[in-house]
C-alpha cells in the first residue's frame, strides 16, 4: 500500500491535495527545500519527488523489533552455508583476474570482497525492492531518525542529478541502501567508481564496478594491506575472562603470556599487534583474537556478529577448516526473556541500561558484573546458567516468526 503525493512546492507544482497529514505536508516541503539548498536541479527534484510515495510497510520495518535474536551459531551458520560458500569459490575463482588487480591497487583481499558481496547482496540475487527515494522520503518524514535519512535522500537525489539515474530505477532496501554491495546513497557518492574510469558506476548491474566501489570503501575505512581481520583461538581454563571483549587490547605477546594460543600455529605473528579477544557465544563456544581489520569491517556495519562472518567467510573461500570448536546453541534468544533479565539485572544493582530486550554493551557488562558476583565465568554471555540465576524460565516462549526482510546495511546495529 501506497499513497501518491505531488510535491506541493510552488516551483514545482501547485496540486492542493485534501486528506493529506499536515506534517506530512510540511516535512515534503522541508524535504524539497532542503534538496535545493543542497544545489540539486529543479528537474531532479521534480523528477525524484513529484510523486512521493509514502510507504507504511517501510515504518513497519524501522520499527521491527524481532521476538527473537539469533545466537551466534544460528547467525553464522546462516550467513556462511554450505550453499553460499560453494558458490563463493566458484565465483572467488571466476574472477580471479579482476579481483587480484583491485587487491593490488586498494590492499583488500579477494576473498574480504567476494565475502561482502556474498552477505551483502547474495552475490547479487538480493538487490532489493522498493524505490529508495520513496523509502527514504517515508523514512525522512518519520521523527525517529529524520536527520540521518533526510540526508540520504538529499545524497540519492544527488545521484540522480549528477549520474542521470532515474526514480524508478534506483531499487534497494527499505533502508534505502543500493546495489550489489548494498551502499548507503550518501556512500556511493563518496566511493563508488567504474571499474574502467570512464563510465558511470553502476552497482546494480555491474559487478566489477560494485567490487571496485567495495574496496575503494574499505581502503578509505583504513584497511590494513596484508594484514589479518582475526581467527580462532584456545583459552585456556585459568584465563579470567574480565579481560575480553573489544574494550581491553592487548599486544599479541601479552595474550600469549595469559596462555592464548592461534587454533593455527601460524596465525600468531608480530609480537607487538594489539588485538582483543572476542567471545560471541560465550567461554563455551569459539574465542577469536581480532585485529585492526576487524574494526574496519564493523565500520562497514557495526554489528560483531557480522564482522565475524564476513571474517569467517573470507577464510572459508580459500580454504581454510571450519571452528575448531563445535559451536554450541541454546536456542533463540526471546526479547521478552531478554527484558526480564535487564529488569532483574537492575534490580540488583547491575546497570544493564533500559529493559528494550536488546543486547547491547551496557546489557553484556551487566551480565559480567553478576556472573563476577556469582563467581562463575564472568564471559557476558546471558546464558542458560545465568538466566536459571536470576528465575527466568527461558524455555517458556511463543514460537519464533522468522522476519524475511532483513535489509543487510551500513545502518546495522551492533549485536
Amino acid at each position: 500500500m501506497f499513497i501518491t503525493l505531488p510535491i506541493l512546492s510552488a516551483l514545482l507544482l501547485t496540486t492542493t491535495l485534501p486528506a493529506l497529514s499536515d506534517d506530512f505536508r510540511q516535512c515534503l516541503i522541508k524535504l524539497e527545500q532542503a534538496a535545493l539548498k543542497a544545489g540539486i536541479s529543479t528537474k531532479t527534484i521534480n523528477a525524484g519527488l513529484k510523486e512521493a510515495h509514502f510507504l507504511p510497510e517501510v515504518i513497519q520495518l524501522d520499527r521491527h523489533q524481532p521476538e527473537f535474536q539469533k545466537t551466534f551459531a544460528q547467525y553464522i551458520n546462516s550467513a556462511v552455508s554450505a550453499s553460499r560458500l560453494e558458490r563463493g569459490v566458484i565465483l572467488l575463482k571466476q574472477h580471479k583476474t579482476f579481483l587480484d588487480k583491485l587487491r593490488d591497487k586498494y590492499g583488500v583481499p579477494p576473498q574480504i570482497l567476494v565475502a561482502f558481496w556474498g552477505l551483502e547482496s547474495n552475490f547479487g540475487n538480493n538487490l532489493g525492492e522498493f524505490i529508495i527515494t520513496d523509502a527514504l522520503v517515508t523514512l525522512a518524514c518519520d521523527k525517529r531518525r529524520s536527520k540521518f535519512f533526510t540526508a540520504e535522500l538529499i545524497a540519492a537525489l544527488q545521484l540522480m542529478d549528477i549520474y542521470g539515474f532515474k526514480k524508478d530505477d534506483m531499487i534497494g532496501s527499505w533502508a534505502g541502501a543500493i546495489g550489489q554491495t548494498q551502499f548507503l546513497p550518501s556512500n556511493y557518492l563518496k566511493y563508488a567508481g567504474a571499474h574502467d574510469k570512464k563510465s558511470t558506476p553502476d552497482l546494480w548491474s555491474n559487478l566489477y564496478d560494485a567490487l571496485t566501489s567495495a574496496a575503494i570503501f574499505l581502503s578509505a575505512l583504513g584497511w590494513k594491506k596484508n594484514g589479518e581481520w582475526g581467527h580462532e583461538v584456545y583459552v585456556p581454563n585459568t584465563f579470567n575472562y574480565l579481560q575480553s571483549g573489544l574494550g581491553h587490547k592487548k599486544t599479541l605477546a601479552g595474550w600469549q603470556n595469559l596462555g592464548i594460543k592461534a587454533v593455527l600455529s601460524n596465525k600468531i605473528r608480530g609480537n607487538d599487534i594489539s588485538a582483543s579477544l572476542i567471545l560471541p557465544g560465550g567461554h563455551q563456544n569459539a574465542a577469536f583474537l581480532v585485529y585492526n581489520n576487524f574494526h574496519i569491517i564493523m565500520k562497514w556495519n557495526r554489528s560483531i556478529f557480522y564482522a565475524l562472518s564476513i571474517g569467517y567467510f573470507a577464510d572459508r573461500l580459500i580454504g581454510h577448516k571450519p571452528l575448531h570448536k563445535e559451536l554450541k546453541d541454546e536456542g533463540l534468544l526471546a526479547k521478552i526473556h531478554i527484558e526480564a533479565l535487564q529488569k532483574k539485572l537492575n534490580g540488583l544493582g547491575f546497570t544493564a541500561g533500559n529493559a528494550d530486550g536488546l543486547l547491547g554493551p551496557a546489557t553484556h557488562k551487566a551480565i559480567t558484573e553478576f556472573q563476577h558476583y556469582k563467581k562463575i565465568v564472568a564471559d557476558g554471555y546471558p546464558s542458560e546458567t545465568v538466566f536459571k540465576l536470576l528465575g527466568i524460565d527461558r524455555h517458556l516462549s511463543p514460537m519464533p516468526v522468522i522476519n524475511k526482510r532483513d535489509s543487510r546495511t551500513q545502518t546495522k546495529e551492533p549485536q
